[in-house]
């Protein structure tokens, strides 16, 4: 089931991805700071974002969540 459900979210991050209502473009290269990262919406565009690739994005999380957050090296937690 959870095999399922990834390749769901692939889809859908995929289609994200190549939206024209978001301007990837501009982002490309840069630095974005999300909040609310551990909520449903937040961590849909931070997947979302890595996904895309070439952005760099920074959790901001308080210590306890950021304590919990699993590591991974393409973003960063900031507290």
């Amino acid at each position: 089931m959870k095999q399922k459900s990834n390749a769901i979210l692939v889809e859908d991050y995929s289609n994200i991805s190549k939206t024209k209502y978001i301007p990837w473009n501009k982002l490309k290269g840069k630095t974005v700071l999300v909040t609310g990262a551990t909520g449903l919406i937040g961590s849909n565009i931070v997947n979302a974002l890595l996904y895309k690739g070439n952005i760099k994005v920074l959790l901001h999380l308080n210590k306890r969540m950021a304590k919990n957050r699993k590591k991974r090296k393409n973003y960063t937690v900031v507290t």
